[in-house]
């Protein structure tokens, strides 16, 4: 699992607040600098670290290169029965 924030994005910390860096996922490189007080800052922190014990998955079983065969499989026989095209009927 991937951490919040690295330490090396902490470019300084003073007194009350602390600077880090960080990159758009959109943006072509570019790094924008934020200052925000300690408490502001460690209240956006903590939503993304997981609780204790807290198990996190990889991957589905489904997904897994062993089992896409049989995936690609279903797929071309749900779409030649035309499953999720069938229009849905009302009850009234």
């Amino acid at each position: 699992m991937r951490p919040a924030i690295t330490e090396y994005r902490i470019t300084n910390i003073i007194d009350s607040a602390i600077t880090f860096w960080y990159q758009k996922p959109d943006s072509s490189k570019k790094i924008y600098l934020i200052t925000l007080p300690i408490a502001q800052f460690i209240g956006k922190l903590l939503p993304c670290i997981p609780p204790e014990n807290f198990k996190t998955i990889r991957r589905f079983e489904l997904y897994s290169i062993k089992n896409s065969r049989k995936l690609s499989f279903l797929k071309a026989k749900f779409l030649r029965l035309n499953v999720f095209l069938k229009p849905l009927r009302r009850i009234h």
